[in-house]
């Protein structure tokens, strides 16, 4: 598989906007590399942008686990190199109150929803430094600023994730890698306000905004779906 391209990293890739965030990226010529835990789920994906004519694969990776990233990641430099773009997708999202969320949970959560970005970041910011340039995006959500009781966990992570992209952004942004995050304010649903295609496009249009004109948060409001 060729390496040629410039490479965009999708973690937590599923099948509404982690797929339609690599699909845009393969629209625009870039290889796309494909990373969840589940094997099969992700190699089906990675499939349909090859029929499309797209290059694209698979990579099984737990972004709660510190060894399986640094592996993953290990297997993706060698078959299509360093990535240009990394997106960070991954959450969990299953509800629960405060008061229902065990200490174990709470941590084990976080892991996939903050520290796990940061480890990527770890990883993918090096040779973005060499290039003089690079794209680290991450999922956020309205969550991180209004929190609802039945998602304790997952607002507790949005917030967090918020305060990440910012912190990186400090210290990356100088060295020219745009980091920023995509705030979503809704629910993901297709053929609605926040259709994963038309989310999707926030991610290119970060991507590709030259250094004065850098967001370090695109709130997608909602937008109706292109015909």
């Amino acid at each position: 598989m060729s390496a040629s391209k410039p490479l965009c990293a999708v973690v937590g890739v599923g099948p509404q906007l982690g797929f339609s965030i690599a699909k845009l990226f393969s629209a625009h010529g870039y290889s796309v590399a494909l990373l969840a835990r589940n094997q099969s789920n992700i190699d089906q994906l990675a499939h349909r942008i090859q029929q499309a004519g797209g290059v694209a694969a698979a990579f099984s990776s737990d972004a709660a686990n510190e060894r399986s990233i640094e592996e993953s990641y290990a297997r993706m430099k060698a078959q299509l190199g360093s990535p240009e773009v990394l997106v960070y997708n991954a959450a969990i999202l299953k509800p629960g109150l405060p008061s229902a969320t065990s200490f174990d949970r709470l941590v084990d959560d976080f892991k996939v929803n903050v520290a796990g970005a940061n480890k990527w970041a770890h990883l993918c910011s090096p040779a973005m430094k060499e290039r003089g340039k690079g794209s680290i995006i991450l999922t956020g959500g309205i969550l991180s600023k209004m929190p609802m009781k039945q998602y304790a966990s997952l607002s507790l992570g949005k917030a967090g994730l918020l305060n990440l992209s910012s912190s990186l952004a400090q210290e990356l942004g100088p060295q020219g890698i745009h980091v920023a995050s995509v705030t979503i304010n809704g629910f993901i649903k297709p053929n609605s306000l926040f259709d994963p295609e038309e989310i999707a496009k926030a991610y290119w249009t970060l991507h590709t905004q030259p250094k004065d004109k850098w967001q370090l948060e695109y709130e997608f409001k909602g937008a109706k779906k292109s015909a």
